[in-house]
């Protein structure tokens, strides 16, 4: 950053006092003069990468960049990383250290949006056959994997990875001395992370379980599911299975499979690009339409010797073979471990921590891929226990909240619970707190917590081992009930003509939304506005979903106001849609928390509709929830808004 800052060693008030008088006179820099201190401080102008005054201690040590990027980490900083050694340090740059001549993961690499230029060209160009040895280099790769600034202070100048201090939230300052030696730097007093714009942008927090569980027995699976938020735990139960003490790595399935001579099935193969995804399932109603197609080229169901295709996932990376001019695939495995080898079940026992939510609906999973590979982002419907074997990920988290970011598919489309905007954890780079991902990079032995509708990204950084399981939140059998219910004015009551059905239903819905919004006839209003913006606008502006007016509907089904607000006020006063009106709201206040219940409710919705269209006139359902549904509630939220004007006015006094 080139900016000047002023040092000073340990020394008496007095002499700290002058001196600063001095410089303050000469160079004017905004400083204030600081008591004496043990070991050296250093006071920072506001031109400095913080941009206000602020004090520092330099943390003696050994001089080891490993062990000041330690001493250089607050409180609040350690329990984010769990980085308490230099060995742990050291095992994650130099295992990660030989992926990173692939520009494809770097470049997915979610803080590759925050470094300055000078540390991106620094990982872009490591051909060197000695960069994992640079201190230069270790300090971006750090910076990089942790999703943390790394600011050094060297011959009276600052240096830092990201391009701006507050880009993560997460700082580390370090003095690097003329002697080639690193001090961790330590911040006097409180250093609001957070400052600027950041808000309350929110970390995860990772904690040693053996401590924790001495302080209070517990289980690990329901001290997750309590909290309810992503939780990462390491030293934990699971620490005893074979598959920890022998790790699952290359080797061992290696040694497995000739023992075995096994063959796998169920193999994603992807020869351009490392991500697969957006997943496609071609059973959903959406896969009907001429204009929906899979987002995605990636072949599934590929069969394989285990032999072969764990060679391939420890090999070289694609980038390596297409640079070599050898043919560039990338390989996956994502499959309940008993149907790769039920013999497996034996190196993670016992699991039954993993079953501990909802045995009877808990499915097992093996997650095999080489480095590079990438899920895109997408939301679960279930609880998931992630068990990082071997190797390294990086997850990328937003939460429920985060749709309007991301944009998730409609849920009648294949690619329901996808992200739109599939690379929207590596490439977007907000101010808005809640707009901004939380990073979290898996060692070998963590535990990660993700609650069900909560938005992900995972990369391999190296080749990686793992297991995960996920259980169904009991509230999502509850609101499968729903879902089962028939709805008033469906497709099979032919007497009703399709205006007629449709404005009923959306009378219907409207109120049912309106209830679960605490009567609220504006927010529902907004609910089903952002339904729209969120999931549909840009598939229809895109030409990804048809847009089909029905041939009996005029503008819209709405576009009579005197006989759509009869059509509605009737309805409500039948006993078939009170009844059916409390049934749902209740159930959904009852069951679905408030992180939770935007996302079941607009699927609610869209299913609901579907039911009234028919699959017969489906193509009709996309432009009804982009024009009428919102032309239609534009009229309730005016008449409903009119008609408690009259009644104010009515009252006496």
């Amino acid at each position: 950053m080139g900016n000047t800052c002023l040092m000073e060693t340990k020394c008496y008030y007095v002499i700290a006092s002058i001196v600063a008088v001095f410089f303050s006179y000469w160079y004017r820099p905004a400083f204030r003069v600081v008591p004496k201190h043990e070991g050296r401080t250093f006071i920072l102008p506001t031109h400095c990468p913080i941009g206000r005054p602020a004090t520092f201690q330099l943390k003696e040590g050994s001089g080891n960049i490993f062990q000041s990027l330690i001493d250089g980490q607050g409180k609040s900083l350690r329990d984010q990383l769990g980085l308490s050694s230099i060995e742990h340090i050291k095992s994650i740059l130099f295992e990660v250290c030989p992926n990173l001549n692939n520009p494809v993961l770097i470049e997915n690499l979610h803080a590759y949006n925050f470094l300055s230029v000078s540390s991106k060209q620094l990982l872009l160009n490591n051909v060197q056959e000695d960069f994992c040895k640079d201190t230069r280099f270790q300090v971006t790769l750090f910076s990089t994997l942790l999703n943390t600034n790394v600011c050094v202070f060297s011959s009276s100048s600052w240096n830092c990875t990201f391009e701006s201090y507050h880009a993560s939230g997460r700082n580390i300052f370090l003095f690097h001395s003329n002697s080639t030696k690193f001090f961790g730097l330590v911040r006097s007093g409180r250093l609001d992370a957070n400052a600027g714009n950041i808000g309350n942008f929110w970390h995860v927090k990772r904690k040693n379980w053996r401590k924790r569980k001495r302080k209070k027995a517990s289980s690990l699976a329901l001290a997750f599911a309590r909290k309810n938020i992503p939780q990462v735990f390491y030293r934990t139960e699971f620490e005893k299975w074979a598959a920890r003490k022998a790790p699952w790595n290359g080797r061992y399935f290696q040694k497995k499979a000739q023992e075995t001579r096994l063959s796998v099935s169920g193999i994603y193969v992807k020869s351009n690009g490392a991500d697969f995804g957006p997943f496609f399932d071609a059973s959903r109603p959406y896969n009907t339409f001429r204009q929906v197609e899979p987002q995605h080229n990636y072949t599934e169901n590929n069969t394989m010797l285990m032999e072969d295709f764990i060679k391939r996932v420890q090999g070289k990376t694609s980038w390596e073979k297409r640079r070599m001019g050898e043919i560039s695939e990338y390989y996956y495995l994502s499959k309940e471990i008993d149907r790769i080898d039920p013999t497996l079940l034996k190196d993670i026992h016992p699991y039954h921590e993993l079953l501990r939510l909802n045995p009877k609906r808990t499915s097992i999973n093996c997650w095999i891929g080489q480095s590079g590979v990438v899920t895109p982002c997408h939301y679960d419907g279930y609880h998931n226990i992630y068990v990082q074997l071997s190797g390294y990920k990086m997850f990328y988290l937003l939460p429920p909240s985060g749709r309007n970011f991301v944009r998730p598919y409609p849920f009648l489309h294949p690619s329901q619970a996808q992200c739109q905007l599939a690379d929207y954890m590596f490439r977007h780079n907000s101010k808005q707190a809640n707009a901004l991902p939380s990073v979290v990079l898996l060692k070998p032995g963590d535990v990660l917590y993700l609650p069900p509708l909560w938005f992900h990204s995972v990369v391999s950084i190296t080749a990686s081992y793992s297991v995960n399981a996920w259980t169904e939140d009991l509230n999502v059998a509850r609101i499968n009930d729903l879902f089962r219910m028939v709805f008033p004015y469906n497709n099979s009551q032919k007497y009703l003509n399709f205006a007629d059905k449709v404005s009923r239903a959306i009378a219907i819905l409207y109120q049912v939304v309106t209830r679960i919004y605490g009567n609220s006839v504006l927010q529902a209003f907004d609910f089903f506005k952002t339904l729209k913006t969120r999931r549909y606008e840009a598939l229809l502006d895109s030409g990804a979903l048809p847009r089909v007016k029905a041939p009996s509907v005029e503008e819209t089904v709405c576009y009579d106001p005197r006989r759509s607000w009869m059509t509605y006020t009737s309805v409500l006063k039948e006993k078939i849609a009170q009844d059916y009106v409390q049934k749902v709201s209740s159930a959904f206040n009852a069951t679905v928390s408030p992180v939770a219940r935007e996302t079941w409710l607009s699927n609610y919705v869209e299913y609901s509709l579907a039911s009234v269209v028919g699959l017969d006139q489906l193509s009709l359902l996309p432009r009804l929830i982009d024009v009428d549904v919102v032309s239609c509630g534009n009229l309730y939220s005016k008449k409903n808004a009119e008609d408690e004007l009259m009644q104010a006015s009515m009252l006496p006094g």
